[in-house]
């Protein structure tokens, strides 16, 4: 029988400093050690995102009043940038976060969301999942790696770009965790939790 998979969302209230980092990833060491596959969901470190998007504003003409609205054309340059500032965030708490794995001898991988088969609508600051992939998030459990994804981009399929289908912007997203626990789960046919 398959281990079960166990989905870990670490927020940036959780995720202060790196020493909190290091405190969840023990949490995750003693998920495999009681024979558990813990895939792993990071936000930034706590502020961080309020920093990223306090530095847009001051350096948008508007004052980041157009990054407020609810959607953003999927061409707008504005968000684009501001969407891959705040990807920084994410990205930097799934590297450390593998790499606090990798240290204590678990292989682990971090994944940005496009990477982990995250697909979005194309629109910028407030994208919706429109699609999760998960052959991605599977093979790095079947390689007995941990995945520790970047919580909230995805990447958007561009029907009207010279590359069909091929990843577009990055994008944020709500809830997809949920979403990806359950095609995991149900891709490998094991029970979440």
């Amino acid at each position: 029988m398959s281990q079960p998979i166990v989905i870990d969302k670490f927020g940036g209230s959780v995720l202060r400093r790196p020493e909190d980092i290091a405190a969840a990833v023990e949490v995750v060491v003693e998920q495999r050690r009681a024979g558990l596959q813990p895939v792993v969901v990071v936000s930034a470190f706590e502020g961080v995102t309020d920093t990223i998007l306090s530095a847009a504003t001051v350096l948008l003409p508007d004052g980041g009043i157009s990054l407020r609205e609810p959607r953003q054309a999927a061409d707008s340059p504005l968000a684009r940038e501001t969407d891959r500032a705040l990807a920084t965030g994410e990205a930097l708490s799934a590297a450390l976060f593998a790499l606090g794995l990798q240290a204590r001898g678990i292989p682990a991988r971090s994944f940005s969301g496009a990477e982990a088969g995250i697909r979005t609508a194309a629109a910028h600051l407030g994208a919706e999942v429109r699609r999760v992939y998960s052959r991605p998030l599977r093979l790095a459990l079947a390689g007995d790696l941990v995945p520790v994804v970047a919580g909230s981009r995805g990447s958007a399929a561009m029907a009207s770009s010279p590359r069909s289908g091929a990843a577009g912007p990055t994008c944020r997203l709500s809830s997809w965790p949920w979403r990806c626990a359950r095609i995991v789960a149900s891709s490998s046919r094991t029970p979440v939790g």
